[in-house]
């Protein structure tokens, strides 16, 4: 019976110390710089890039339930993908990059992200990419964790995003599946989002170059002539266009740069609550652990 009793004894001290012990992790300053390519790519070679508003991950229902602020993940949504363009425009790897919400433009590839978690500590984000054709190159869920110096602007430079780690990572990841393209791939999706804004402004002219396959993915059925004058002259649209997206890149720019340092003190506050509440978790834990013992002690 003494022997039963010990077993059990070890099971539950074993169970509650493991307890204690679940929300570690591991935390570091450090992250992996932008990879630029081996090789420089030809102008006929840049692909454009457009990143979509990111969904907020959360309804007004579940932010209540969760303890969110639908508003502050309403601004994530616009504030992440600009710091991806951000970063994407650093490696000089790629075309134009732009934000463009709800895909008002057509553009030779697209980054679609979710905010799965954000409280100054962690940051995940799901990130789809695709290119104009609709075929979906990857999807894959990024994680970032904050150390206790990120917000430590006697250590840390108040300038430094304490999750460009995250952002590194999904343009490196990125640039890694760019690479492995050859360049009728790369033709075909240049080809593909040229027809698809000339077939916006000429459908009578242009809708039968393009045709979607039984995956929905566009392919190209036939291609104009080099000189077509319809074409050329959507040519000359689309470069207006171009230039309407960059005067709208302003506004998110300066949105970004006005929402950073509240963003930051709001990222702040909310990692010292999130550090505090797991502290008082631990101790919760080690109270229990200790009247475990007392009890183990009296069998």
């Amino acid at each position: 019976m003494m022997h039963s009793y010990k077993n059990i004894s070890f099971i539950l001290l074993t169970s509650l110390v493991l307890v204690g012990c679940a929300s570690t992790t591991v935390k570091t300053t450090q992250h992996a710089p932008v990879i630029q390519s081996s090789t420089p790519f030809a102008e006929a070679e840049l692909l454009d890039i457009g990143v979509d508003m990111f969904n907020p991950g959360i309804t007004a229902q579940s932010a209540e339930e969760e303890g969110v602020f639908l508003q502050v993940r309403n601004a994530e949504g616009r504030f992440f993908p600009v710091k991806i363009v951000e970063t994407l425009q650093g490696t000089g790897n790629w075309g134009v990059v732009r934000v463009i919400p709800g895909k008002q433009s057509e553009m030779d590839v697209w980054i679609d992200g979710e905010i799965l978690k954000s409280d100054g500590e962690v940051l995940e984000l799901n990130i789809t990419v695709s290119d104009s054709s609709g075929k979906r190159w990857y999807s894959k869920e990024y994680q970032g964790v904050a150390s206790k110096y990120a917000y430590d602007s006697s250590i840390r430079s108040l300038n430094e995003e304490p999750f460009q780690g995250v952002y590194n990572d999904i343009a490196n990841d990125l640039i890694r599946y760019r690479e492995k393209l050859n360049p009728e791939e790369i033709y075909t999706i240049r080809k593909i989002t040229e027809l698809k804004f000339a077939r916006t402004f000429s459908p009578e002219a242009f809708s039968d170059h393009i045709e979607t396959d039984r995956r929905g993915n566009y392919i190209i059925k036939r291609l104009p002539a080099e000189n077509d004058p319809t074409l050329e002259r959507i040519n000359r649209i689309r470069q207006r266009d171009n230039m309407f997206v960059d005067t709208m890149q302003d506004y998110y720019v300066s949105f970004e740069e006005d929402m950073e340092q509240p963003y930051r003190e709001w990222r702040r506050m909310s990692y010292e609550e999130t550090m505090n509440l797991r502290q008082l978790r631990s101790e919760a834990n080690a109270r229990l652990v200790g009247g475990a013992l007392a009890v183990i002690g009296g069998i």
